[in-house]
């Protein structure tokens, strides 16, 4: 569902529990980034089709969880998450 970074420990945020390996998370979206996932934090990357609910300020997962979109980064996320709409609408 998401990935989260501190101190360049990933933890991935899955269906099916949790799983942990290090790396900078810039890495981690240089892998997935293209796979509908938005970089909506310095420390978060989340899968938009798990996604619940977008706001200016946040996401809420399907999980529950609410993750910060980044001041610097949300006109780009709300740009991107509605070019992602709109390809799926078609």
């Amino acid at each position: 569902m998401y990935f989260s970074s501190s101190a360049r420990k990933i933890t991935i945020h899955g269906n099916s529990g949790e799983a942990e390996f290090y790396s900078p998370l810039d890495d981690v979206y240089d892998k997935v980034g293209d796979k509908q996932f938005l970089y909506v934090h310095k420390s978060y990357i989340v899968n938009y089709r798990y996604i619940q609910k977008l706001s200016y300020e946040q996401v809420v997962m399907f999980d529950g969880s609410v993750i910060p979109i980044s001041q610097a980064r949300r006109p780009l996320i709300r740009k991107q998450f509605m070019e992602i709409k709109e390809k799926e609408e078609v």
